[in-house]
């Protein structure tokens, strides 16, 4: 091999290249299924029989097969699921000590379906999903943390399905679109877990334990997965939620426990075909976890494994490297574990080319093996140690269609198991079992997809940390201290390594309460810890405020058993104090001077940051300035080269002084007046100034000033004052005279400080602020009444100037601008606030708004109080108010100092009580909406009397046949005594009322039967008992009818009736009676039919005796044929046995015959 060669190897074979964990790797067994695997093998002891762990895996003809740690084919199972078998789990679902397999299927008939089977591969149950293509994975968690776990599996028919172990719905949730592998954690961290998935409508939902809806979170494009970890470590979980749109792109969300989003990442931008489900631990072993994803495209070139890291509003790439798989819409699943023991994890990632090993460190590629491939959906392999011996084992895929075991004698040890689809390691005990309340994932692994696990026998204290912090600024630390033995202990707290001027802080979970000692070993402590428990601590560091930026602090905090101290962690807090930029420059100076006569203003900088500084020094102004260093002489230079005069380095806490010249220019108008601003700015962050304002002032021979110009706003009629300061900046005593202009109709005022009148003190007819020296200033106030009625917005400006009496030329003048505030106040009258209506009438309540403010106003009119059922209906002009200010409340508009006429319309429903209903309406200022006024409307509902019975019915029966009519019977809207009447029934038929399974009575004796007292509205039910006749000869009747009424005892004449009709559902018959007989006998005869009839009687010899009915027409129903005795001749029979053959000739085609016996007697 050339050197060329060698070098591209080591590049792609990455760090760990060359080391026996990866040059080692062996396929210990394969083994054919007959068909392509889809889905991902699921690892456990499910069967003592056989030494090690079974893997269990589907195939796509529907069979489900388990195989010993060697290879060895133990049991398969054939379903005939034409799509084939999703994602086994297994676990011991009810808690016999004996694990289930639980499997997933999808059928293109819409009817996948969820099985259970034993450990033997027996069918126990199945329920049937209606899962088309979906490759969709199962969860198992014990959601209301008693009794047996539940199962819950997601649908392509778009519901979530929670299902107990014995296969029954507890209960679903729809949300009408694809939903994928639920996951399941008390993210809110109260009461039980709550249970969440992705759907592909773009929401992520969460539900609690009993599938109520906690919140939903838009993230716009199909969701297919959701996992949980903490990952910026603040100690609550985040849901990482991956999410991508077919040939547009894939994004990860991160969001918080609450739904509200923290980031979003796209991984693909452009052309996406799939993004996986993600696995997260540190896998580069930098004590912070990473999100480990792979997205493929529909272009080869972009297909990648992606690791990521939280950074705060956004996530960051760690690395990338490349990964093949040419399916499009994929999403092969990354798993993790730390293979070779050297604290950095390993990726393990197979697709349609190859299975990789990839350095979690940078992603270089450690290990591939090209007959290790896979159809690929959302399968992955899995990592256990399946036969025992102390070495982690990869299970996978080989070839499409052959499960296979890849081993290394190099590989450390691990779990046992791998015994779920969305695989944490909390939620599956190692006997298998289910926990009934789970640990937090993210107190414990914090990982997801990864096999590391805990070491046991001894204190876990995790993470390591490092951060910075400005100085005097408190960072705080969050470590998970675990218990790892087989005992409950105390766990002292101590730490070490802080330096002396550093302040550090130990508190408990709280972050409140500082850690104590609780078992007064004079060491602050947790208090009984049990095994595998998690608790947290809070460290807070806090460096001084004269930290220098750079200054770095190492805190070991440590655990231990307080009845062993030798069993003991720790985890480092290094903690770095940031670059502090800040700068001042002081004082604030005025002064004043001549026209072209310069003033000089002290200023004095100083570093207030925590590193060395160059201060650059600029100052804007309108007239002539220079800016000269501590000796007053020399102009300040550029010693940084950055174009800019500055004071040179300056070390923190370090002041230079500075001098500022300004002069104003000869021609400068009296009384003017000019700051310049000089600014301090910081070298290292250009960002970071302060400034300071240099007020100077122009005086002259003869000059006033009048300031300042102001403004301000008041109410009609509400007189607001303004002070305004008046100074001589001349060089001789002065008085100063003013004057206004103004707005007539507007009172204005001039007054002194102590509030007199202005006037005129030296005679020449103008008001003045008497004399003034050179550079006095004298206060006088300005004060301002607006008339009544003005519109809110209105404006006046009213012009004060203020004139030398030396020389009137010289004045100046100051703008008072007075705006009209807005009165907001609205009034609701009504001259009707009480009526009376029947039920379902409608009554209609005058009102009015009034707007008694400054300006128009659109009023929200809101009901509260409202009775349920009825209607309440505001209208103007008979059409019902709309909403014009769009916040769905009916409102009006209002012209200011006008009112509406309004009506309010009320409408009980028809089932409202004598009853009064008092409902409340609200008029609500959309200016103000503090602003409201109220008024109440008492509507009573008059008394309805009123009874009902229904429905009418109708039935059928044979003879002697009972049934059963059940009758409501309700009153109206106030209660009553009812009683009850049936009309008779023919002969033979039998009628009777009953109420709660007893015949009813007329107790009263008012010969009706009585039901009692009825509430208003109350309806019981009755039955009305009819019986058929025994035989067909008791009656004549087949059609009966009998009315049912209900009579008001209270409100007489009120009643109400049903008609119960009743048929008698005859066939073809006919019998005598009496018989025997000795005169004669009645031969009775039923027809379903209408037809011709013969009866004819014959001797036991077959001769005719008697015609009886030759050829008649009878119509339905039931007849009679009398016999004598006597033949055809009128002579009297012979006594012995008779033959009788009834036949009937129907209407509508065919005969039918019946052939009976009768005897006659002597």
């Amino acid at each position: 091999m050339g050197i060329l060669n060698l070098l591209i190897t080591a590049f792609l074979l990455g760090s760990g290249a060359g080391t026996p964990a990866f040059d080692n790797p062996r396929v210990a067994w394969h083994y054919n299924t007959g068909a392509v695997i889809m889905c991902s093998p699921a690892v456990a002891n499910i069967d003592n029989a056989y030494p090690g762990s079974e893997i269990v895996i589907g195939n796509t003809v529907g069979e489900v097969l388990c195989f010993s740690s060697d290879g060895a084919l133990i049991w398969s199972q054939s379903f005939k699921e034409p799509l084939g078998f999703l994602h086994p789990a297994i676990a011991d679902i009810d808690e016999d000590g004996i694990p289930e397999v639980l499997i997933h299927s999808r059928r293109e008939d819409n009817q996948g379906c969820l099985f259970c089977l034993n450990n033997d591969g027996t069918e126990r149950w199945r329920l049937n999903t209606q899962n088309y293509w979906r490759n969709v994975g199962l969860t198992i968690a014990n959601i209301d943390t008693v009794g047996t776990p539940e199962i819950l599996v997601g649908s392509s028919n778009g519901t979530v399905y929670c299902v107990n172990s014995s296969g029954v719905i507890k209960w679903t949730y729809s949300t009408g679109s694809f939903i994928d592998a639920p996951a399941v954690a008390n993210i809110d961290e109260q009461g039980t877990p709550e249970v969440l998935f992705g759907s592909s409508d773009g929401k992520l939902y969460c539900l609690d334990s009993e599938g109520n809806l906690e919140w939903e979170t838009w993230l716009d494009i199909p969701i297919h997965d959701n996992v949980i970890a903490d990952i910026d470590l603040d100690g609550k979980p985040e849901i990482i939620v991956s999410a991508r749109q077919l040939f547009d792109n894939s994004i990860l969300y991160c969001v918080k426990s609450d739904g509200s989003i923290k980031w979003s990442k796209e991984i693909i931008t452009y052309n996406a075909s799939g993004l996986s489900m993600a696995a997260i631990d540190d896998i580069n072993n930098d004590s912070y976890p990473e999100i480990v994803v792979f997205s493929n495209s529909y272009t080869d070139s972009k297909d990648s494994i992606f690791a990521l890291q939280d950074d705060g509003d956004s996530a960051r790439v760690v690395w990338v490297a490349g990964a093949a798989d040419w399916i499009g819409g994929s999403s092969t699943i990354p798993v993790i574990y730390d293979l070779d023991g050297n604290g950095v994890k390993e990726v393990i990632w197979e697709g349609t080319e190859y299975l990789r090993i990839y350095d979690g460190s940078d992603g270089g590629v450690l290990y591939e093996n090209t007959d290790l491939y896979s159809p690929t959906a959302h399968e992955h392999p899995a990592i256990a140690d399946i036969d025992g011996d102390g070495h982690a084992d990869i299970i996978t895929i080989y070839r499409n269609s052959e499960i296979a075991v890849l081993k290394c004698d190099d590989w450390i040890e691990c779990r046992d198991q791998f015994s779920c689809y969305t695989y944490h390691i909390t939620n599956i005990n190692d006997d298998l079992s289910v926990p009934r309340i789970e640990p937090n994932l993210w107190e414990t692994h914090n990982s997801w997809l990864s096999q590391g696990f805990l070491p046991y026998g001894t204190i876990i204290v995790r993470p390591d940390q490092s951060d910075s912090v400005l100085p005097d600024s408190t960072r705080e630390y969050t470590l998970m201290v675990i218990n790892r033995t087989d005992s409950s202990d105390v766990i002292n707290i101590s730490a070490s390594g802080t330096k002396p001027e550093w302040k550090r802080e130990i508190y408990d979970s709280t972050g409140t309460d500082t850690l104590c000692d609780t078992n007064g070993d004079g060491v602050p402590d947790i208090d009984s810890l049990s095994p595998d428990d998690t608790a947290r601590i809070l460290v807070k560091i806090t460096p001084p405020s004269d930290a220098l930026y750079g200054d770095t602090d190492t805190t070991i905090v440590t655990g231990s058993l307080s009845h062993d101290p030798t069993v003991r962690d720790h985890a480092t807090l290094t903690t770095t104090v940031e670059r502090l930029v800040s700068v001042n420059i002081e004082p604030p100076s005025s002064d004043s001077t001549q026209p072209g006569e310069t003033v000089r203003y002290y200023l004095w900088v100083r570093n207030e940051g925590n590193s060395t500084d160059c201060i650059d020094i600029t100052a804007t102004s309108s007239w002539d300035t220079k800016i000269f260093d501590c000796t007053g002489i020399d102009t300040l230079t550029d010693t940084d080269g950055d174009g800019i005069q500055d004071v040179g380095t300056v070390i923190p806490g370090e002041a230079k002084s500075i001098f500022i010249d300004v002069t104003p220019p000869q021609d400068v108008l009296l009384g003017e007046v000019d700051t310049a601003v000089v600014y301090a700015r910081s070298s290292i962050d250009t960002s970071v100034s302060d400034s300071v304002s240099l007020i100077t002032k122009v005086y002259g021979d003869i000059g006033v000033i009048i300031e300042p110009d102001t403004s301000d706003s008041t109410y009609p009629q509400e007189m607001i004052e303004y002070q305004l300061y008046v100074t001589n900046v001349g060089k001789y005593l002065d008085v100063v005279d003013i004057e206004t202009m103004h707005t007539e109709e507007w009172d204005f005022s001039l007054v002194d400080r102590q509030g007199n009148e202005l006037c005129d003190t030296d005679g020449d007819g103008r008001i003045d602020v008497g004399s003034l020296e050179t550079g006095e200033t004298t206060l006088i106030k300005f004060e301002v009444t607006p008339p009544p009625s003005l519109r809110a917005g209105l404006e006046d400006t009213s012009v004060i100037y203020a004139i030398s009496s030396l020389d009137t030329a010289r004045m100046d003048s100051a703008a008072v601008t007075t705006r009209i505030r807005r009165i907001v106040d609205i009034v609701l009258e009504t001259d009707v606030p009480s009526d009376s209506v029947a039920p379902l009438e409608t009554i209609f309540y005058p009102f009015r708004v009034i707007n008694l403010g400054n300006g128009d106003d659109t009023v929200d009119l809101s009901i509260s109080d409202a009775s349920q059922g009825w209607e309440y209906v505001i209208y103007k002009d008979d059409v019902a108010l709309e909403d014009h200010n769009n916040n769905t409340i009916p409102d009006v508009i209002v012209p200011m100092y006008g009112e509406e006429e309004l009506q309010l319309k009320v409408t009980p429903p028809l089932t409202v009580a004598y009853t009064e209903d008092t409902v409340k309406l609200t008029g609500i200022s959309s200016v103000d909406t503090s602003v409201r006024d109220s008024l109440l409307f008492i509507t009573v509902v008059r008394a309805s009397p009123s009874i009902s019975i229904e429905p009418d019915m109708e039935g059928y029966l044979y003879t002697g046949e009972t049934k059963e009519y059940v009758l409501t019977v309700s009153c109206g809207n106030i209660g009553d005594t009812i009683s009850l009447s049936p009309t008779p029934l023919p002969d033979g038929w039998v009628g009777a009322l009953y109420y709660e399974g007893e015949e009813m009575e007329d107790i009263n004796g008012d010969g009706l039967l009585d039901l009692g007292y009825l509430s208003s509205f109350e309806e019981r039910n009755i039955t009305f008992k009819v019986t058929a006749p025994e035989l067909i000869g008791y009656t004549s009747d087949i059609d009966v009818a009998s009315v049912v009424s209900a009579y008001s005892i209270l409100y007489p004449p009120l009643s109400d009736s049903a008609v119960i009709t009743t048929h008698l559902r005859i066939g073809l018959d006919i019998y005598n009676y009496e018989s025997p007989f000795k005169e004669k006998t009645t031969f009775v005869f039923s027809l379903p039919h209408s037809g011709d009839v013969n009866l004819v009687i014959y001797n036991r010899v077959g001769e005719r005796v008697k015609r009886l009915v030759r050829e008649e027409h009878y119509n339905r129903g039931i007849h009679t044929e009398p016999w004598d005795g006597t033949n055809d001749n009128g002579e009297r029979a012979s006594p012995g046995v008779y033959i009788y053959v009834f036949e009937v000739t129907k209407d509508d085609g065919g005969t039918d015959r019946l052939i009976k016996k009768t005897i006659l007697q002597k």
